[in-house]
């Protein structure tokens, strides 16, 4: 079975299945998932602990010895196998084989420091695993739901905080789980039993939301110009090279450019997407291309492409100029590329 960290509180009421594994690509959810799960398993009466790091030349073979071994003191014992990096066949057989023969005296525990993604998930020894264990995800919490997990980490500490500055907390914490629940235990310390307001947390506290350039494609396709804004200045801030952010937003108006003309000659939208798009019709990037597509007519997307790829050049070293002759420093591609972004969420559209 799947679960969420939102659930495994619940579910530890119960006692504990013989095999979880741990997975997804946000740490502070990961590891606090283990320590909840450690904490229950000790008062169930688990009182030895092992860890067992799959790295680069990990001989699975141990972990079976391991299993077969008796308890040093006879009592009830944590396995955590902490694996790091993508698994040869061997290893994958020998887990295989390990799940499907698990102790009897033991908790068996496997820690994917890496999201595991769909092709592994899918795979004949994954779902082996799967099959028999408890697959608890952590996935990056996005931006419609950051409000409510600082809504209920702040309730769990006791800080109260009116909605305005729950908000602007999610906000400035977005993709950042670790920073922004420091900087709850931070406000607590300071401000015990005070309803914090937003000048609370400008004065305390740091904006240390992490993006990459995709989630900014992400952001302008679904409209959100304050957001799009907001992260175009974060990734300057924080050293994203302006080639990687031209770069993806390239391969998504190259992607727009195709599918919007199909689309307006009357093609459903997954049959213009096809097997070349493929990457646009997940769950969550389904609705923003609709929405892009949508907001701008068919003909715009070639041109807004012109332009990322004019400003891709540059940022490479081909520095344009303009009439006058007079070279464009660096700082006038941030401009445009921040006139571009908002273009593209439909904000001041040049003529058709």
């Amino acid at each position: 079975m799947r679960l969420t960290p939102d659930k495994l509180a619940s579910h530890l009421r119960s006692p504990l299945k013989p095999l979880y594994l741990l997975s997804g690509d946000e740490p502070l959810q990961r590891e606090e998932s283990l320590d909840a799960l450690r904490a229950a398993a000790r008062q169930q009466g688990y009182e030895e602990r092992s860890v067992i790091y799959a790295e680069r030349g990990f001989d699975a073979a141990q972990l079976e010895q391991f299993g077969d071994s008796l308890s040093l003191f006879a009592t009830l014992r944590i396995i955590e196998l902490r694996i790091n990096s993508k698994l040869d066949d061997k290893a994958r057989k020998a887990l295989v084989r390990y799940a499907s023969n698990l102790p009897d005296d033991t908790l068996s525990i496997f820690i994917f420091g890496f999201r595991v993604e769909a092709a592994m998930a899918r795979s004949k020894w994954f779902s082996t695993l799967e099959k028999d264990s408890v697959h608890l995800q952590a996935w990056t919490i996005n931006a419609r739901d950051m409000p409510a997990w600082v809504r209920q980490r702040a309730h769990s500490r006791g800080l109260q905080l009116d909605d305005d500055a729950l908000n602007l907390l999610a906000e400035r914490g977005e993709g950042n789980l670790l920073a922004c629940a420091q900087e709850i235990d931070t406000l607590l310390l300071l401000h015990p039993q005070t309803l914090l307001t937003t000048e609370h947390i400008l004065a305390a506290t740091r904006d240390s939301a992490h993006y990459d350039a995709f989630n900014l494609v992400d952001t302008c396709f679904a409209g959100d110009a304050a957001r799009a804004v907001r992260i175009l200045r974060v990734l300057r801030e924080d050293g994203v090279s302006l080639p990687e952010i031209t770069g993806a937003l390239a391969w998504a108006l190259r992607s727009a450019a195709q599918i919007a003309p199909a689309v307006s000659r009357g093609e459903s939208l997954d049959r213009a997407i096809g097997p070349s798009h493929s990457a646009w019709r997940s769950q969550q990037r389904l609705p923003l291309m609709r929405s892009a597509i949508a907001r701008h007519p068919a003909g715009r997307w070639g041109r807004f492409l012109q332009r990322t790829g004019s400003l891709e050049r540059r940022a490479k070293g081909h520095i344009g100029r303009m009439n006058i002759g007079i070279r464009r420093p660096a700082a006038e591609a941030w401009i445009e590329l921040e006139s571009l972004i908002l273009a593209l969420c439909g904000l001041r559209p040049r003529a058709k």
